[in-house]
């Protein structure tokens, strides 16, 4: 923590001590590594960032992070083999990450591997938008809670099923469509949209004396 508190402030001498401790002290945890590596590729010395990025992910195999960064050092290093395979290990922990993805296809694209580039492309791609859609889906259940509030039914109901069609798989979104389309009156949709929230989302059900 007190590493973390120092880097934040960019008391970067101060914070490598400090890392250089922790990771001395417990030789079981990841974190103190990692982060000690990120402060040493920060002040341009990434060749000393390497062995404790291995380090971290030899702690914790799936450390998404850790393989990510790993891989962001030894492409700069021109390392490009073992940054793919980084990239890779990254992706295999961490499916959903937009940059590994993308890192991973200029990577693949420089070694002229222009089909496995523009899969990796194109799936970074579809990332992007699905979080971008995320967030939107986020924004539009924000504003249908407020309407709720102002009593304004129709006015949620068609920002929840914004939502749900930015984010099919979001539960909360079902979930409040659900009861806005309860207060309407539409109790078949909303038990719909409730079944779809719970599939989704397991604790959340609809009051007791809404069940089928």
């Amino acid at each position: 923590n007190l590493g973390m508190a120092l880097k934040q402030r960019d008391d970067f001498e101060g914070a490598e001590d400090a890392l250089r401790r922790a990771v001395a002290l417990d030789t079981s945890l990841p974190e103190p590594p990692y982060t000690l590596a990120v402060v040493l590729w920060q002040t341009g010395r990434p060749e000393d960032a390497v062995p404790l990025l291995r380090t971290a992910v030899a702690r914790k195999p799936d450390y998404a992070d850790a393989h990510y960064v790993l891989g962001t050092v030894l492409k700069q290093l021109g390392r490009s083999d073992e940054a793919l395979a980084e990239f890779r290990e990254t992706i295999r922990h961490q499916p959903s990450s937009a940059e590994a993805h993308l890192s991973l296809g200029q990577l693949l694209q420089q070694k002229k591997q222009m089909s496995e580039a523009a899969a990796a492309f194109a799936e970074a791609e579809r990332l992007t938008r699905k979080k971008a859609d995320a967030q939107a889906a986020t924004f539009a259940v924000g504003v249908g809670l407020k309407r709720m509030k102002d009593k304004d039914t129709a006015g949620a109901i068609e920002r929840f099923r914004e939502a749900v069609r930015l984010a099919p798989d979001y539960p909360e979104a079902h979930y409040q469509l659900a009861l806005a389309l309860q207060t309407s009156g539409a109790r078949a949709e909303a038990q719909r949209q409730f079944a779809e929230a719970h599939r989704l989302a397991p604790h959340l059900r609809p009051l007791d004396g809404d069940r089928p």
